[in-house]
């Protein structure tokens, strides 16, 4: 359930950023979708926990950054130069390594 809102979250990002291109409004739009604190101390915790449990993996990292930006499979591909079979291994290596340490895997 949560990747499904987080997904619908980065459309909604990416959909203000295409079709509105007057900056007051970008920042009022901004604004209207901003999640509320906790959530943000919460995002920001959990990712501070998974950069720390991949801090040895360059690869990991660079797809984690990468799916922090929004960016598809395919981008994250072609922007940091990985082959798919690479991408695939990567995130099958991270969904047991946060499994293992019982935090919540979320396939975006």
């Amino acid at each position: 359930m949560r990747s499904i809102c987080d997904d619908q979250w980065r459309r909604t990002r990416r959909e203000i950023e295409v079709l509105v291109r007057d900056e007051d409004l970008v920042e009022l739009c901004g604004r209207a979708i901003s999640p509320s604190p906790e959530r943000v101390v919460n995002a920001a915790q959990s990712l501070a926990a998974v950069d720390r449990l991949f801090a040895s993996d360059p690869l990991a990292l660079k797809v984690i950054a990468g799916l922090a930006e929004g960016l598809t499979p395919t981008e994250i591909c072609k922007r940091q130069g990985m082959s798919e079979r690479q991408y695939d291994t990567t995130r099958k290596r991270m969904r047991r390594a946060l499994l293992r340490c019982g935090l919540e895997w979320s396939a975006a």
